[in-house]
């Protein structure tokens, strides 16, 4: 067969340019030049040379006491202190990349003062602290400080639904099965997710640059480069850096968290609604907040991802949102604003209309000045400003007939669908999520379809795939052996059927044939949802869907419809969370059973600490010591809430108490043609590779573009400032500045992300410490862009 060495510079399209030889592949029979595994694999060879060692020491301390118990510790730590800390007005969560810096010093310690001696046959001290064993408390720890999905359920039953059968026993049991069945799902996804060499799965590769930092053995192609400074001070430097700047916007002054251009260029309300990120959808916004950049973390992306994103973006975010605000689509009724006063805002205006405020029973224009008594029993004149869109970026529910909020129990028990209606921006994100999710089905279908159905045969045959026999990675975990795929289904088979008997016989309650069907949803999309994730880094929620099909099979049951949802959508996120391990192992050539080992230990102590934690909150803050049920908000001790489970809790009132029928009738039926509209859309691309046939269509990735849009209640200003930073990391660095790129990138980038995280979880508690409430020194409690509403740094109206 004639070699034929594929070009892997998107600028040209000659399949006959030479590469180097680290990123060399050559063509197997049954794959031309022109399959899209084969140039995905291209360029995932390409995208990741110089990030990660070709060889491996097989004697290296992996899966040992000392990883285990360091990991063992940090997990319980973050386990128990983020679910309290979200129960916490200022809450926080603890990320396991600080886990991650703090346990190299840990290991070296240890590896220092623990005796060679040996524990049940096993060494307590097998060496120096390796880079394998600071991988395995990565994934312990991060298996058990990330906030187990199934615990929304736990706490919205228990607090918003007073569920009194909802105890410690029961919940720790659903906890662990939502995460057990994705496992096993997990493995046996393994031969689509993990070993082709297509798969390129970026956050691993972030993780990867990490770990080779801070062990660096000198063996890296770039520690031959001119370039002298050593990665490991790169990290260090720039975590400084980044940990002095995020002051300025995370406390000193956060109107550096959402700068609106357009708002500076203007006094027309409309364009400065256009360019708010805290009211509007954030036309030209920029941020200089790096925790808000790092939410899209499009700087770890191949730059044609970031291309994607961008374009969903502006689609969605700052050309059809706008268009329905301004149509009133999906405002049957007029919805309140709020009324600005020194600080404060009047919610009891009876109603406003043509630009006019009612006070009284009089009419008055927007300027007028009041004079009256605040809150606080203060006296005041003050010019009364109102506006008219502040309810596009807003996820909660109004009530059709006033125009007010609705509560949740009202649409729970009440079931007053119709009356239920929601902001513009709420029903587009409903919208996209819908138009991905048809996406996700005809976009691998189209173009990985053929290569899904290969891999499946030599899976069955247990046959290696010649191409991705190629890949050193592959060849060295070969050596390694790997747990049979009939070990993963036999534990697949037997979750199932636990999983059944806890949604039998506890209060999470859904029919056995609910949850097969559950399952099976998850099942389905898992592979579908991966392969988008591994070659792109984003993942397509399937939570929306969940919720929709359990709405419609168990109508009238909030808690089912709940629990549906919990099920459906962890089962995803667990099995594409030890995929995405699995790859890092791949990665870091780390036996495949030590991984899974390490997932399991975390999540066994994620489970116990997290419901520790939260069964310790609900019994000593939420509620009543005599009669076990939920205090009301207003009589919980200062600082402490469960809002954050709200929004959770109104998807059971939605989707259950409501239904799905009768919510999506009326004006929302319309958002139903999305997942029409999703699937039908990669076909535009695939057809135009069949008329002019280019490596760049399969590029264009709709699922990437529909999941683009910023979360609605979030701050849309993170769009330009992450593109420019992206273009300038994965573009310009990476095809100018090549070794540099190679070098230093990716651990700037994670020291930055690092930093930042830190500097965020510091406010929140100083505040939890100090001063409730309060913001910073220099901060009221206003806005980042409080100009675009017309009132001064105070929240004083300017007349």
């Amino acid at each position: 067969m004639e070699e034929i060495k594929p070009s892997v510079d998107l600028e040209k399209n000659d399949t006959q340019v030479n590469l180097e030889p680290d990123v060399e592949l050559q063509l197997v029979e049954g794959i031309d030049a022109n399959d899209t595994e084969f140039q995905d694999a291209v360029f995932a060879k390409e995208f990741r040379k110089g990030l990660i060692l070709e060889e491996d020491d097989r004697n290296i301390p992996t899966l040992t006491i000392r990883s285990v118990l360091i990991g063992t510790v940090f997990a319980i730590l973050l386990g128990f202190v983020n679910i309290v800390a979200s129960f916490r007005n200022n809450s926080f969560v603890v990320p396991v990349s600080l886990v991650n810096i703090l346990a190299y010093p840990i290991g070296i310690f240890l590896a220092s003062v623990l005796p060679n001696v040996k524990l049940f046959g096993v060494s307590l001290n097998p060496g120096s602290f390796s880079v394998k064993e600071h991988v395995i408390i990565n994934i312990v720890a991060g298996a058990a400080g990330g906030k187990p999905y199934g615990l929304n359920n736990v706490i919205a039953q228990r607090l918003i639904f007073n569920d009194h059968g909802v105890n410690f026993w029961n919940s720790l049991a659903w906890v662990l099965m939502t995460q057990m069945v994705g496992y096993g799902i997990a493995g046996l996804c393994r031969p689509f997710l993990v070993k082709p060499t297509a798969m390129l799965w970026p956050g691993a590769l972030s993780s990867v640059s990490f770990f080779n930092a801070f062990h660096d053995t000198g063996k890296l192609e770039t520690d031959k480069y001119r370039h002298s400074l050593s990665r490991y001070s790169a990290f260090w430097l720039a975590f400084l850096l980044m940990f002095v700047y995020s002051f300025l916007p995370s406390y000193f002054a956060q109107a550096l968290g959402a700068v609106s251009i357009l708002c500076f260029m203007t006094t027309s309300k409309n364009a400065r609604w256009l360019g708010s990120a805290s009211y509007g959808p954030g036309v030209l916004s920029l941020t200089f907040d790096w925790s808000l950049i790092s939410q899209q973390g499009w700087y770890y992306f191949p730059f044609y991802t970031t291309v994607n994103a961008v374009f969903g973006a502006i689609i969605w975010g700052w050309i059809l949102g706008p268009i329905i605000q301004f149509n009133k689509t999906f405002n049957p009724v007029q919805l309140k604003p709020s009324f600005n006063y020194g600080g404060g805002s009047f919610s009891s205006f009876a109603s406003y209309q043509n630009g006019t405020i009612n006070i009284g029973g009089k009419e008055v224009p927007d300027g007028f000045v009041y004079s009256g008594v605040s809150p606080n029993g203060d006296k005041f004149n003050t010019t009364v400003h109102f506006d008219p869109w502040p309810t596009y970026n807003n996820p909660s529910l109004y009530d059709g007939s006033n125009g007010n909020t609705i509560s949740l129990i009202r649409v729970t028990w009440d079931k007053t669908g119709h009356n239920v209606v929601l902001t513009p921006d709420f029903a587009i994100t409903y919208f996209f999520g819908f138009v991905s999710l048809g996406a996700v089905i005809s976009q691998v279908l189209l173009w990985y379809s053929k290569d899904v159905y290969r891999q499946f045969r030599e899976a069955l045959a247990q046959k290696d795939s010649e191409l991705d026999a190629q890949d050193p990675h592959y060849k060295i975990m070969k050596s390694y052996g790997d747990i049979k795929e009939l070990h993963y289904l036999i534990f697949f088979l037997a979750s199932t059927v636990i999983t059944i008997l806890v949604c039998e016989f506890t209060p999470f309650a859904m029919p056995w044939w609910a949850t097969i069907l559950c399952i099976l949803c998850g099942f389905i999309f898992s592979i579908p949802i991966g392969i988008i994730q591994a070659i792109t880094g984003y993942q397509a929620g399937l939570n929306i869907l969940t919720q929709i099909v359990g709405g419609f099979t168990l109508t009238g049951d909030s808690i089912g419809v709940m629990a549906f949802k919990t099920l459906g959508y962890d089962i995803v996120i667990q099995s594409l969370a030890l995929v995405g391990d699995l790859k890092l192992g791949h990665y870091m050539h780390i036996a495949p059973k030590a991984m899974v080992a390490a997932q399991f230990i975390g999540t066994l102590i994620g489970a116990l600490t997290n419901n520790g934690g939260a069964f310790w909150a609900l019994g000593a803050i939420f509620l009543n010591s005599t009669t076990g049920d939920a205090l009301p908000m207003k009589d919980l001790p200062a600082g402490w809430k469960y809002s954050n489970y709200l929004t959770f809790a109104s998807a059971g009132g939605i989707w259950g108490a409501i239904g799905p029928v009768r919510f999506w009738g009326g004006v929302y039926s319309a958002l139903n043609w999305g997942y029409f509209i999703g699937f039908a859309l990669p076909f535009i691309p695939w057809l135009l590779n069949k008329a002019f046939p280019s490596k760049y269509w399969h590029m264009i990735n709709i699922v990437v573009i529909s999941n683009a849009k910023l979360p609605v209640g979030n701050a849309q200003a993170g769009v330009v400032t992450p593109f420019i930073i992206a273009w300038f990391c994965q573009y310009y660095l990476y095809r100018y500045k090549r070794e540099f790129w190679e070098k230093y990138v990716w651990i700037i980038c994670i020291a930055f992300d690092s930093a930042a995280a830190l500097v965020a979880v510091l406010p929140p508690i100083m505040r939890t410490i100090y001063v409730e409430d309060s913001v910073g020194p220099f901060n009221p409690n206003v806005e980042p862009d409080y100009y675009c509403r017309n009132v001064d740094y105070n929240g004083n109206p300017i007349a």
